[in-house]
């Protein structure tokens, strides 16, 4: 007796796969956590980015004030314009601002040619960042973290005429100049490139 043939039966039945990749709904919800996320992150960067800037201004001004004392020292402070009355405090030194080649910014650059008359603040203005200053051709400025005139203070500091009326911005408590506290002194005007406006100022001594 011959065995019958096995019959295998076949099944049009088959198992179906999901097509890879997202839905349009899953892509939606993805972005939205990135965006949410990202308006999360973007404060904390913003002022880590504000936080460098100001050390490197800090950085700027106390090597201001080094080659300051340095001239102090060799008993050439006479050669700066030690003003008896206050300088007006520039309002706008930004990079397109109104104040950016003030009377205070060109006195500045003064002041630096005479800092820069002693060797060893030649020496420690070559070690500066090549960003951290500008010449005009008239003499050099030392900029801030975001990229505003460092400027020179005399000793009765700054004044800002508001209403009419004269407000001393900041100004010295004693004359020696080779005391850290005393002024002549440099300043930032900060972020809003406004010197006027003095909770966001930076000293190189602390007011």
């Amino acid at each position: 007796m011959k065995p019958r043939p096995t019959i295998f039966a076949s099944s049009s039945r088959r198992p179906h796969n999901r097509a890879a990749g997202f839905t349009l709904v899953e892509m939606i919800v993805v972005i939205g956590i990135i965006l949410i996320l990202l308006g999360l992150m973007l404060p904390t960067v913003r002022a880590l980015s504000d936080q460098a800037k100001k050390r490197q201004t800090r950085i700027m001004l106390l090597n201001a004030a080094a080659m300051l004392r340095e001239l102090n020292q060799a008993n050439q402070l006479a050669t700066l314009p030690l003003f008896t009355a206050p300088i007006t405090a520039p309002q706008n030194v930004g990079a397109d601002g109104a104040d950016r080649n003030a009377a205070a910014v060109q006195t500045t650059r003064a002041v630096m040619n005479a800092l820069l008359a002693l060797p060893a603040n030649q020496t420690a203005f070559g070690q500066l960042p090549s960003d951290g200053w500008q010449n005009d051709g008239t003499g050099p400025v030392l900029l801030d973290g975001w990229g505003h005139p460092i400027i020179f203070v005399p000793a009765p500091g700054m004044t800002a005429t508001v209403g009419g009326i004269a407000t001393t911005v900041v100004s010295s408590h004693r004359g020696n100049a080779a005391d850290a506290a005393n002024r002549p002194y440099f300043a930032s005007a900060g972020p809003d490139a406004n010197f006027r406006t003095a909770d966001d100022n930076v000293y190189s001594f602390d007011p």
